[in-house]
């Protein structure tokens, strides 16, 4: 039951992320996750993409939420490709994300793609030293929050 509610708050906070509300361009309470705003501008519905996304953390944590607490042994490596993906979009996109954001933005979600690095990574030490599937459900919502919201933050031109 928890993780039903837990996938409809995350499809909430993706579709908000996604500028739902009509911000009109990218800002640090928007920042319009590529994830998300790609499919948007393909024609899906915000509202469709983010209760996928919603559907996809259910699914993904349903082992967790079973008898085996504990984190499968590939978290490791899909954090550290999900990170270094993040970090090379950053990179990649820095004079774009300067020219059409502004700096208070790039440098906003930069911070807070460090502070959500870390703190999936204590959760992740949590789970491997303590596995109760509190903790792992935990990780899988981190996880998912953050790369539905400012893991990929769309960086180019607003509407």
């Amino acid at each position: 039951m928890i993780r039903l509610a837990l996938a409809f708050f995350l499809a909430a906070i993706v579709a908000h992320a996604t500028g739902i509300l009509g911000d009109g361009a990218p800002t640090l309470n928007s920042p319009w996750p590529l994830l998300l705003t790609i499919p948007a501008f393909l024609g899906v519905p915000i509202l469709l993409a983010a209760l996928l996304f919603g559907v996809l953390f259910y699914f993904a944590c349903r082992r967790v939420d079973s008898d085996r607490p504990r984190l499968p042994k590939r978290i490791p490596l899909i954090l550290t490709l999900a990170t270094i993906a993040c970090a090379a979009y950053f990179i990649v996109s820095w004079s774009a994300g300067i020219e059409f954001q502004g700096k208070t933005f790039l440098y906003g979600c930069v911070f807070i793609n460090s502070v959500a690095v870390l703190g999936l990574l204590s959760i992740w030490a949590i789970n491997r030293w303590t596995a109760v599937p509190y903790s792992g459900i935990a990780f899988y919502f981190a996880l998912f929050a953050w790369l539905g919201t400012y893991a990929f933050p769309y960086f180019g031109e607003g509407t």
